[in-house]
């Protein structure tokens, strides 16, 4: 009997110890999972660190430190919600616990729950352990609040305690800022980086306090701190080209635009800024492809259909620049209906003119009109118009009516050499040669090595007044601007031999067959200057090789003929 129950006592400790075991195992499992969690959230990686906490709270639902490091792992993911709800469970275990209190008031900040954020990092306060570092949160939410006067107080009350805190430095300095206080702002934020120069936020905000007192160079010597420090930090680019954009310092906005553009490539304003940098270059075809880049992205951008029809317009693509250009006008008309017309947009409707005139067909020589007068209307000294006001009229053989606008251009600029030019071609449309005659010496006048005007006016001189004498005196200057003139060198023989100077056009007319050797006209001159010369043979010579240019020229055959008398 008594061997039976020492049997039943051992096989029942046994079991116990077993049991005791298990217990123990698990235990010891379930704690490996919380270590592993903490270092998890240690090392950043807070989705793992979630998972394994999670995991030892389903076991262990009343450890505090696990609650605590799993708020830590959300609010480092940025779920405040879940975090403030890992804290208060934490809370429920451990109240008086500083660091929980002051990450809960946080997690509270952050999700924008001012009121619970307060009243924690005032219950933290009370506990008068770290009060600097509660000082510092209800300094936080009362800034978020614009209670600027009671936050500036809190972190003074911090840094009384700790002054050696940067981010109470820093906090202290945005506090201002908001206040709207730089000097002071900048002070703080230069003592916050004293004390940690790797701070790349403060150097940010110390970039905007030198902005807001238009320290430009110490807000762009800051952003290119925040960059060092932090070379993918997107927005210092962008605001460090805006600084550089509004100084002209293109090639450094361009630049910064573009480091800009590898992290964030949606931004339209960027790509009409660098539209407009090319555009300023010169640079057309990078303008273009910035420009359209804008358009694609925001297609009601007003002023990158200006700037794209500016760029046309200098490419003189001037079909594109036309569409593009009435494209700005649709798009201002439907976002800035109450636009007001000033004295700078003179030059759009100025170039607007020059692009319908250029395309020529009536109802862009309406609409040319339209703008030409809209440019005189906004900018009176803007005297170009009057010239294209008269072109328009001439294109149209309505001569009359562009003297009128040609003499109005002469009023205003009296020494412009074009529009003289005009007015005379106006007057051989009407076919009055004196005036038109006038015209053309009045232009050359003010611009005396203008030989396309020269070739005009002696071309007057032969076939109108049959004043070979001037027209002479015209070739001549010509070929002094230019020697290698063909043109001038043919027809200063031919006014040589009308005015019965035969020997003097050979030389001219011989180097014009030279520099023409397929110009018939040359040839038959130089033929008909050797025979009036007395040298036929030379003559006959190049009678001949003017029926070898034209077998079927009279002239040349009947000049044979006389030779042979």
């Amino acid at each position: 009997m008594l061997k039976k129950l020492i049997t039943k006592m051992l096989k029942s400790s046994a079991i116990l110890v077993v049991l005791l075991l298990w217990a123990t195992l698990g235990l010891l499992l379930a704690q490996d999972k919380l270590s592993q969690g903490i270092e998890a959230y240690k090392a950043g990686k807070y989705d793992q660190a979630i998972q394994l906490l999670s995991e030892f709270i389903s076991s262990n639902p009343n450890e505090p430190d696990a609650y605590f490091h799993l708020g830590n792992a959300h609010f480092q993911k940025g779920d405040f919600k879940q975090a403030i709800s890992s804290y208060l469970k934490a809370l429920e275990k451990n109240s008086k616990d500083p660091e929980l209190l002051f990450q809960l008031g946080m997690a509270y900040y952050n999700n924008k729950e001012y009121q619970p954020a307060l009243e924690i990092f005032e219950r933290g306060l009370k506990l008068k352990k770290q009060p600097a570092r509660f000082r510092y949160g209800l300094a936080l939410v009362k800034l978020a609040q614009k209670d600027y006067s009671g936050a500036d107080l809190d972190l003074r009350e911090a840094l009384l305690l700790e002054p050696n805190k940067a981010e109470y430095h820093k906090a202290l300095g945005d506090v201002n800022m908001a206040r709207q206080v730089p000097g002071i702002a900048i002070a703080a934020y230069k003592k916050a980086l004293e004390l940690d120069p790797n701070l790349y936020e403060t150097h940010f905000s110390l970039a905007h306090a030198y902005l807001m007192e238009r320290n430009y160079n110490g807000a762009i010597n800051s952003y290119k701190e925040v960059i060092k420090l932090k070379p993918d930090y997107a927005q210092a680019y962008l605001e460090l080209g805006n600084i550089y954009f509004l100084a002209n310092k293109s090639s450094e906005a361009r630049w910064a635009y573009e480091e800009y553009l590898k992290f964030d490539s949606k931004n339209s304003t960027v790509f009409l800024n660098l539209g407009k940098i090319y555009y300023t270059a010169r640079q057309f075809d990078k303008a273009l492809e910035n420009l359209n880049q804008c358009l694609k992205l925001n297609p009601q951008t007003s002023e990158a259909f200006l700037y794209l029809g500016q760029t046309y317009y200098e490419n003189r693509d001037y079909p594109a620049a036309q569409k593009v250009f009435a494209d700005y006008l649709r798009v201002l008309n439907k976002t800035k209906s109450d636009y007001q017309w000033t004295q700078k947009d003179a030059e759009f409707w100025f170039k607007n003119g020059i692009v319908n005139y250029t395309v020529g067909d009536s109802t862009s020589l309406a609409e040319a009109e339209k703008s030409l007068l809209k440019a005189l209307e906004l900018d009176p000294q803007q005297s170009e118009s009057y010239s294209y006001l008269g072109l328009i009229y001439y294109k149209q053989k309505q001569y009359e009516q562009a003297l009128l606008w040609f003499n109005k251009k002469v009023e205003k600029d009296p020494n412009n050499y074009n529009v003289y030019l005009n007015m005379a071609y106006c007057y051989m449309g009407l076919n009055q040669q004196d005036k038109a005659l006038e015209s053309f010496k009045k232009s050359l006048e003010l611009k005396p090595d203008n030989k396309d005007v020269r070739h005009r006016l002696a071309y007057i001189y032969i076939d109108q007044l049959k004043d070979f004498a001037s027209a002479r005196e015209q070739y001549e200057q010509i070929l002094k601007l230019d020697s290698a003139d063909c043109d001038a060198k043919g027809f200063l023989g031919f006014s040589l031999l009308m005015l019965k100077k035969s020997a003097d056009a050979v030389p001219h007319l011989s180097s014009a067959v030279v520099c023409a050797p397929k110009n018939v006209q040359f040839h038959l001159w130089l033929a008909q200057a050797y025979a009036l010369s007395g040298q036929k043979s030379k003559a006959k010579q190049w009678y001949n090789k003017v029926l070898l240019l034209d077998p079927r020229n009279a002239d040349a055959k009947k000049g044979l003929e006389l030779l042979e008398l």
